[in-house]
């Protein structure tokens, strides 16, 4: 529940710096504020980006300060939160307020609609919110911002029409904890009620064997490749070979659980590049390529991974390369997706085609099943552009029952170098799931590549030793798609999600907590407790890290089923 305005007005002021500007709303049953919201147009650079926001009391115009939140930096053309603390009554009629820095009055400025009742100070330097908001000139316009309220209800009803939202709508079952089991030479990971990924050792250590639980729960059919390929495959075409070398048509070298719990999992494989069997008995040329991956798995199908391509004492002349591929069944139900893409039907089974620009940013296979059978589709989204180091001109479609397996992938088309004795390193974002489309793969990709988060209590890490991984931005690791963070003297950690232009979902984010003290955990979300095993999941890794994820989405403005709006989430002992 909010009060204030969270809709996006055609209009935006101008010469909001170091002003106060605002307008008046009513608190409707009252509450506790958790954050506060601005919608802004273009922002200045640094240091000149920096905004504040207050409520104060009503006084026939505003009156005086109630509370106001830290100083913030803005993102242009987006919604920008920050947290606060603000108690107020029902049916009370308050000002929510705004100031900024800008060193120019078309920089900074909130968006805003005509109608409603707004207001402006007379000029204040920007750095504190005064405790009265003195002389006000009034008039007919509603900004775009609004305060959310702690106690809200997280879970609303669902929209009526959920295809106007990217995020997806709710699966009809809810998924399970992780199970993963281990075998001689496989790896099952599943949450019990929505996928089934099965990795084996002699296809690449990658998954050989994909289930959707939801619509086939005996397994009756393999949504995987046939053998030889693999789910998230990786092409080479060494220059003067006569086949693709894969890493999908022969056995891994290292294949082993590295963390598993019902919070996630994660399998680490070592393989070399084996020769396809097209043509039978063909030479790849890559015996001294390997590929390392990290593939860490959560419930509902999300999945992250690090691959890194390894050289050894000879350097390689490429003619050509897809080195991360969405590789699935001969089925005629299957359509290929891509950035870009008409629609999820535009290349639909058997479409023998090249497209695209290489550009793209995600692909994968969009299942359009007919009767009862499964409806699982797979996404892969690229944290980089030029995944190792590679520039890549087409996407390359040979899509359900049209050859050999179903596959879809960002090809180079162009020589290439790969040098010896070099490690190229590259991170993804995968789904397995029903909801596997275009609108949720662009929203799915914008939560990927634009992390964003605050940290109030506690600190974001820079660096993350699992992967090695360093210069994190907002804290966040693609490898393992987790926000690293430290607690504060206190032992707690509060943080609160950003959501930068362009990102309208966070995909049941997921956090670790380095330094954690271990006791009993207390989750909270906007100051309410969450239900471990219903909100959320959490486990302990080896070096005593503490690691938590959502079992739900999270949105800036009003929530559908499954999401809850953007507040303050607290880890604590108490």
């Amino acid at each position: 529940m909010i009060i204030g305005n969270n809709g996006v007005g055609p209009l935006t002021d101008a010469f909001d710096a170091n002003y106060l500007n605002g307008s008046s709303f009513n608190s409707g049953s009252g509450g506790t504020l958790s954050s506060m919201s601005v919608h802004v147009g273009a922002v200045g650079t640094a240091p000149n980006n920096k905004f504040q926001i207050a409520v104060y009391g009503d006084a026939g115009g505003p009156g005086n300060l109630i509370a106001a939140t830290g100083i913030g930096s803005l993102t242009g053309q987006a919604w920008n939160t920050l947290p606060i603390t603000a108690t107020l009554a029902a049916n009370t009629n308050y000002w929510l307020i705004y100031n900024t820095n800008a060193n120019s009055g078309s920089l900074n400025d909130m968006t805003y609609k005509n109608g409603g009742l707004g207001a402006y100070s007379n000029p204040i330097n920007f750095g504190a919110m005064p405790a009265s908001f003195g002389s006000s000139n009034t008039g007919s316009w509603t900004y775009d911002i609004y305060g959310t309220y702690g106690s809200s209800n997280p879970s609303p009803s669902p929209s009526p029409s959920p295809s106007q939202s990217p995020s997806p709508s709710p699966p009809p079952t809810v998924p399970g904890p992780l199970q993963t089991i281990v075998g001689a030479s496989t790896i099952e990971v599943n949450d019990g009620t929505t996928f089934a990924a099965i990795f084996d050792r002699n296809q690449g250590g990658g998954i050989s064997r994909l289930y959707d639980l939801t619509r086939d729960p005996n397994r009756a059919n393999n949504l995987g490749p046939q053998p030889g390929y693999t789910v998230f495959n990786s092409y080479l075409f060494n220059a003067n070979a006569a086949a693709w070398g894969l890493i999908g048509s022969g056995s891994a070298t290292t294949f082993a659980v590295t963390n598993q719990s019902a919070e996630s999992t994660t399998v680490h494989v070592i393989t070399p590049y084996h020769c396809e069997a097209d043509p039978p008995g063909g030479s790849c040329l890559l015996g001294d390529v390997t590929a390392e991956s990290w593939t860490t798995i959560y419930p509902g199908g999300y999945v992250f991974f690090e691959r890194r391509i390894i050289t050894g004492s000879t350097a390689h002349t490429l003619q050509n390369a897809a080195p991360a591929s969405v590789d699935l069944c001969l089925c005629s139900s299957l359509n290929g997706i891509f950035d870009g893409a008409g629609s999820d039907t535009s290349y639909p089974s058997p479409f023998d085609v090249h497209a695209g620009n290489g550009s793209e940013q995600w692909w994968g296979q969009y299942q359009n099943p007919t009767g009862s059978g499964p409806s699982l589709g797979v996404l892969q989204s690229a944290y980089q552009d030029s995944s190792f180091g590679m520039n890549f001109t087409d996407m390359r479609l040979i899509v359900g029952s049209a050859y050999l397996r179903s596959h879809v992938t960002a090809r180079t088309e162009s020589s290439s170098t790969l040098k010896a004795n070099t490690t190229y390193i590259a991170r993804y974002r995968g789904w397995l799931s029903e909801f596997a489309n275009s609108a949720n793969a662009v929203a799915m990709t914008a939560d990927y590549r634009q992390p964003a988060l605050i940290v109030t209590a506690g600190s974001l890490q820079t660096n993350d030793s699992e992967l090695g991984a360093s210069g994190l931005v907002s804290g966040y690791n693609p490898g393992t798609g987790r926000y690293v963070v430290a607690p504060g003297s206190a032992g707690q950690v509060d943080t609160m999600l950003g959501f930068p232009a362009g990102v309208t979902v966070r995909f049941r984010p997921s956090f670790k907590v380095v330094g954690w003290n271990g006791g009993p955990l207390v989750v909270r979300w906007g100051g309410s407790v969450l239900t471990a095993g219903v909100d959320y999941r959490s486990s302990t890794d080896s070096s005593g890290a503490l690691r938590v994820s959502l079992d739900f989405d999270v949105v800036a403005g009003q929530a559908l089923a499954g999401q809850r709006q953007n507040a303050i989430l607290s880890f604590s002992n108490s």
